[in-house]
């Protein structure tokens, strides 16, 4: 048997993978915070990342791609979100700072 891509989300009971998606919220709140779409949002985080970042967003219609584009006005993420976003990321579902 193969080895899970992601074992922290498929190698526990379905009743862990909840809580799971509470942080999966918390981020999703964050992203959204300065009243950007979810998609803007992550390409804000994907431009706050790193300068040498060229995020690449994918669209299939001419509203998303206007989308895509007007994420640009919103620029990077703030470093108080970005912390943020890092903190939930590092933790398990019950709150718990991850090894890395």
């Amino acid at each position: 048997m193969g080895r899970s891509p992601v074992p922290q989300f498929f190698d526990e009971p379905v009743c862990r993978c909840a809580k799971h998606l509470k942080n999966l919220s918390a981020v999703r709140e964050l992203l959204q915070s300065d009243g950007q779409t979810l998609a803007q949002g992550a390409l804000c985080w994907l431009l706050a990342k790193s300068e040498r970042n060229i995020p690449v967003p994918g669209a299939r219609t001419a509203k998303q791609a206007a989308e895509n584009a007007a994420a640009v006005a919103f620029g990077a993420l703030s470093d108080s979100v970005m912390a943020e976003i890092e903190s939930l990321i590092a933790r398990d579902p019950e709150g718990v700072p991850r090894a890395r």
